[in-house]
């Protein structure tokens, strides 16, 4: 017996997933339940290349070489990762690009604060990849306001849905007015002019 779990990026069970076992010229399959599991029975004892497939996902392992002793098992994990983006833009009210800002993908219903996190480029793009099948929404400032992100609380208006093989280019995100900043100057000095 061969059993396997298999995960989106080590994070979510993958069901549906086609794995095979082949060895000496003769293949042996099972698909992953609900909860990302299967088991290949019936399997002599012997050295098996196995590998997962499901469409719109990418096995980046390609094959493993598994032992199976002849009445034993042998149980060994990995993952497939989705092929998919959520890209877009972020503006400043006037339209212009805002370079070097944290913007976060977070998943609706969770309560993760923050969930993947992208910077945005001098033309103000995003881009966030591998991201698992849910209902999402893009974010700047989840927590508030900060020094590195000194906007209000900015979110998509529209929930995203991403699949394993979306490719959504469409976010724009427009921000208001960044909250007033000033520069505050530091001077630091030895105690003595020795030091």
């Amino acid at each position: 017996m061969v059993d396997y779990i298999l995960s989106v990026k080590e994070t979510l069970p993958l069901a549906g997933a086609t794995v095979i076992a082949e060895a000496q010229g003769k293949k042996y399959q099972a698909v992953s339940d609900a909860n990302g599991k299967y088991s290949i029975t019936g399997l002599p004892g012997g050295i098996f290349q196995v590998h997962a497939e499901l469409s719109g996902f990418e096995n980046r392992d390609r094959e493993r070489t598994v032992q199976v002793n002849e009445g034993s098992c042998a149980v060994q994990n990995f993952g497939l990762w989705a092929i998919n983006a959520v890209e877009g833009f972020a503006y400043d009210q006037n339209g212009a690009p805002v370079r070097g800002l944290h913007v976060f993908l977070r998943r609706t219903g969770t309560k993760e604060k923050f969930g993947k996190q992208a910077t945005t480029n001098i033309q103000g793009a995003f881009r966030f990849t591998q991201i698992d099948p849910g209902e999402y929404s893009v974010a700047v400032s989840p927590a508030g306001e900060t020094a590195d992100s000194p906007y209000p609380r900015t979110a998509s208006v529209a929930p995203i849905q991403v699949g394993p093989t979306s490719t959504i280019e469409a976010v724009t995100l427009t921000l208001p007015p960044p909250i007033a900043t000033r520069n505050i100057r530091i001077h630091v000095t030895a105690p003595t002019a020795s030091r």
